[in-house]
């Protein structure tokens, strides 16, 4: 067994200062990622401070002596990186990513935060209604309120089973002088790390941290309990809800991150519950289809940890697919896991830690997390290492030590359809059903022609279709593929909507020569992803695989695109599937606003619909339909007009010969298949569209919407350019309607292109009373832009932060695939690749100004309004 590709050159440095710096050269890419773990979060909060880590998160955002609100977002956007943070009960973690020459920049900009932040008492205030929307977010999410209902169980007694967000109460009681106490307390050197990944030399960052760290605080780091929870008696919890959804989950208390039955149980989480070819989704989802979704999971903190099971489904199907979630696990905790299953299960953590270290920031918190966690930057190695070497009889024996139903914690999340029934199991029915069921166990041809631009060999396929390769992996061998026609929903009708989802569902469910759990059951065995994908313009299949199994993922890949036959039983699985996320998409409130607007924004054009469909047009889908997409669209081969229907593309650790002497031979042109279908743009509204829908939820979401411009068009760079002076941290909406008015805690704005004119929306979630302040405040920032150009400095950030982001986007072998397949699909022109940075910093501040004119006309819009009644 391989252990996870491993860079040269981790080095650990304790500074005078005594902070910890860990750095770790990774010179693939122009970018480096800088991350400051402070060893605190919700653990160290006493009473009456619940939530005051996580504000700390968002309040060193909000001014230092020298830089004002909103300013430290701003200057790492301006220099084109991105910043950001987050919190977990153990930790508190700054972090940005910046283009290599500008890494200074972001060290400057983080060290100051961290080390000089104001905590001014204005805007306390003003984030602790932000973080505020937070919460109520959390409580409109079935998924956090299932997993807070289980922890308070699982951790009883013990601050992991506190939310980290804290509640409304205590995060309204907190004042500057608690604020500034508990930074004195925890953000001090002894108690923080800093972690530099990517194209760096360590020395001078070494010397750049400590004189940017050398005013840090330098009190010792405050002594911890060995608090490790008790564990709880067994128990279960029945909650009703108004969600759409019905969720069961079965869990019981696990390890720390530093215990030597972590990496046992890992593998034992893996082979239950991850991946089409794992047991619980096989059996439960594509046999018995009993759940929309199930797996399991083994999330192992720093001081404990909780090994669970989970299953969404809805109040029919609850109690049977929780029996046979016991059923599975009685099975495997008696009979332990093939041969076949352990290395798999190996193969995929293994490859999942080589996968991360395509991007730096990837780097950076994988060592960081090891390093804070466990105390040792080595421990990451250490886990893998274990991993690498663990037994059948290892795992059989550490999952039936810690799977003990005297411990088992049972919580049902009853959907609001299971409202007055008497039918399902009490409390007390639940949880016997786990003894007996866990007890046996427990007591037992080749191309055509070439050429070369920007390092992208653009090879003609005999078939008549196109292959673009960019060999460009450095050291690490993966490899990614892209295939794809234009399809999605721009030849979708309301008949038929819904279908090139579905399609792409049942590409790798199952060919001639393989099932689809077969098809499951290879590439997870390789470490190999091998999905179908569509969307509004386009369906195709994607493979991402370590270069030492490409060539057996290509067979897979291969299978599916030519030899899928579309089973009617795997069709009636996607079917159930697929109204299940319809049915559930009342429990994203934000989609819902969205879907809303772009259906009365585009009208009769295909753009209107909804990827998912409608419950009509899903039920209405048969096997002729699917395979006349199939055929017709996904089809080697040029159309009447000589255009190539499907587009490859490949980057990273690739041979370009070998591949296209591959696709010639097992991809040949398909006669009769449909022509690549035509631009038609939307005809969108010449008035004002307003449009109320009411929803029991906790808050209220706000859209705008405004006909946009396509993906070949050169307005799309102001666009990109005006949508960025508005969104982020350092953006307009984020300073004006967040920052100072305290309105949300999502605010942002966006331009999505498409083959066919897009849009230009704005989103808001806001408090119900909040709505009218919120519209003002939107449409005045509208105003402000069609009224006057942007500033040289709003300007200069946001050429920075899109130059950075498209850096930075294009770090992993997928994205650069993707991007190139999509490119070259969408018409855009050949020199993109190569013309895109400079096209970007082009834009002018008049640019900017004539698109905000051009695009942001209010009376031809759309305004739509989800709230309570």
């Amino acid at each position: 067994m391989n252990a996870p590709f491993q860079p040269d050159g981790v080095t650990t440095l304790k500074l005078d200062s005594g902070l910890t710096l860990i750095t770790q050269p990774a010179h693939s890419a122009p970018v480096v990622a800088f991350q400051v773990w402070i060893h605190a979060g919700g653990f160290d909060e006493l009473d009456g401070e619940r939530g005051l880590a996580h504000l700390h998160e968002h309040m060193l955002f909000k001014g230092t002596p020298t830089r004002g609100v909103g300013e430290i977002a701003a200057a790492v956007e301006a220099a084109g990186g991105f910043i950001n943070a987050w919190t977990s009960h153990d930790q508190t973690c700054y972090h940005v990513v910046m283009p290599a020459h500008a890494w200074k920049t972001g060290l400057d900009v983080l060290s100051d935060a961290v080390c000089h932040s104001l905590f001014d008492g204005d805007e306390l205030e003003r984030e602790i209604e932000v973080v505020v929307e937070e919460i109520k977010r959390a409580e409109d999410s079935p998924g956090r309120v299932a997993w807070r209902t289980m922890a308070e169980k699982i951790f009883a007694g013990h601050p992991y089973a506190l939310p980290v967000l804290g509640t409304i109460d205590s995060v309204r009681g907190m004042t500057s002088d608690r604020m500034k106490a508990f930074w004195g307390k925890h953000y001090v050197a002894a108690n923080t790390t800093v972690v530099a990944a990517g194209d760096l030399d360590p020395a001078e960052v070494a010397r750049e941290v400590a004189a940017r760290f050398s005013d840090y605080g330098s009190a010792p780091a405050q002594a911890k309990p060995a608090a490790k929870p008790p564990k709880p008696a067994a128990s279960a919890t029945v909650k009703a809800s108004a969600f759409s959804e019905t969720r069961a989950m079965l869990a019981f208390p696990a390890p720390d991150l530093a215990h030597p039955d972590v990496p046992a149980l890992d593998v034992f989480a893996l082979v239950l519950g991850q991946g089409e070819s794992a047991r619980l989704p096989r059996v439960l989802r594509r046999e018995l289809q009993l759940v929309n979704d199930v797996g399991a999971s083994c999330y192992t903190p720093r001081y404990a940890g909780v090994f669970t099971l989970s299953a969404t489904t809805d109040a029919d199907r609850v109690e049977a697919a929780f029996d046979a979630c016991l059923v599975e696990l009685g099975k495997a905790l008696a009979e332990g896991v093939t041969a076949e299953e352990l290395a798999k299960a190996r193969n995929l953590i293994l490859a999942e830690a080589t996968y991360k270290r395509e991007t730096v920031q990837g780097l950076a918190n994988s060592v960081g997390y090891f390093a804070v966690a466990c105390g040792d930057a080595a421990a990451e190695q250490r886990y893998f290492d274990a991993v690498a070497s663990v037994t059948r009889d290892d795992v059989l024996r550490v999952a039936r030590k810690w799977l003990q139903p005297a411990h088992a914690q049972v919580v049902v999340l009853l959907g609001k359809e299971a409202e007055g029934r008497d039918d399902l199991p009490d409390e007390a029915a639940w949880l016997a059903k786990v003894q007996p069921a866990l007890a046996r166990a427990v007591a037992t041809g080749a191309p055509k022609a070439r050429d070369v631009v920007d390092g992208i060999e653009r090879i003609a396929l005999p078939s008549g279709d196109l292959l673009l390769v960019r060999r460009d992996g450095g050291d690490v061998p993966v490899m990614s593929l892209r295939v794809a026609t234009l399809a999605g929903l721009r030849t979708e009708t309301a008949a038929n909507n819904g279908h090139g989802r579905m399609l792409a569902e049942l590409l790798t469910r199952g060919t001639a020569s393989r099932t689809g759990d077969q098809i499951a059951h290879a590439a997870e065995a390789m470490a190999t992803d091998l999905s179908g994908f569509a969307g509004r313009n386009s369906i195709g299949l994607s493979l991402h695989s370590l270069t030492r199994n490409a060539d057996a993922g290509l067979d897979l890949l291969f299978d599916c695109l030519t030899g899928a036959t579309l089973p009617e039983a795997e069709i009636e699985v996607a079917r159930k599937s697929q109204l299940q996320d319809l049915r559930h998409a009342s429990d994203a409130p934000a989609r819902t606003a969205f879907r809303a607007a772009l259906s009365e924004l585009y009208g009769d054009h295909p753009y209107a619909l909804d990827t998912l469909g409608t419950e009509q047009s899903v039920q209405g889908l048969d096997r002729d339909q699917l395979l006349a997409l199939l055929r017709g669209r996904l089809a080697p081969g040029a159309d009447a007009a000589g255009r190539p229907r499907l587009i490859w593309a490949a980057a990273g650790d690739v041979d370009a010969d070998r591949l296209a002497a591959r696709i010639a031979e097992a991809c040949p042109a398909v006669p009769d298949a449909l022509d690549v279908p035509v631009r038609r743009d939307a005809g969108f509204p010449a008035d004002k569209r307003v449009l109320r829908l009411s929803a029991d939820k906790a808050q209220a979401h706000v859209v705008l919407a405004f006909p946009g411009t396509r993906l070949d068009h050169p307005d799309r760079f102001a666009l990109a350019v005006l949508s960025t002076v508005l969104s982020g941290q350092g953006g307009r909406l984020f300073l004006q309607l967040r920052d100072k008015q305290s309105l949300a805690y999502t605010v942002t704005s966006m331009s999505s292109e498409g083959v066919d004119a897009g849009h230009f929306a704005f989103y808001i979630g806001t408090s119900p009373d909040k709505v009218d302040t919120a519209l003002a405040g939107l449409y005045d920032q509208i105003d402000q832009l069609v009224q006057r150009p942007i500033t040289a400095e709003e300007l200069d950030r946001a050429r920075q932060l899109l130059a950075g982001g498209h850096a930075i986007g294009l770090q992993s072998s997928g994205a650069r695939a993707a991007t190139l397949c999509f490119n070259e699909l969408y018409g855009l022109p050949r020199s993109t690749w190569g013309t895109w940075l400079d096209s970007m910093l082009a834009v002018s501040a008049d640019d900017v100004h004539q698109a905000a004119q051009r695009y942001l006309t209010v009376g031809r819009h759309v305004e739509a309004v989800l709230a309570p009644e």
